[in-house]
């Protein structure tokens, strides 16, 4: 029916959106891959998160539309996870939610 039109005009607006803005879409798919990596490890500890941003490549490439340092996408990361409900720090520790 009509929610079909509807789901295609409203992916082609986010994706219109993404490439007019090159920064929303690495901080995305920083966001993705963080929860993803975290999903695999289960936890991490809060400060672990700038060196493992050090290490995996793909954080420098997308970084390159931010022009951030390595602890500020670490903080960004967690906080913005944080409030989007999709992990959880206690105790120094960073873990996924079930249902993020």
């Amino acid at each position: 029916g009509a929610e079909i039109p509807a789901a295609i005009a409203r992916a082609r607006s986010r994706l219109q959106a993404f490439a007019h803005d090159p920064a929303k879409n690495a901080r995305h798919v920083m966001k993705v891959m963080f929860v993803f990596a975290l999903l695999h490890r289960q936890s991490m500890r809060v400060a672990d998160v700038p060196a493992y941003i050090a290490k995996v490549p793909c954080y420098a490439d997308l970084n390159k539309f931010l022009q951030l340092s390595n602890d500020e996408i670490a903080a960004w990361l967690v906080a913005d996870l944080v409030r989007a409900g999709a992990i959880a720090v206690e105790q120094g520790n960073i873990r996924p939610l079930q249902n993020p």
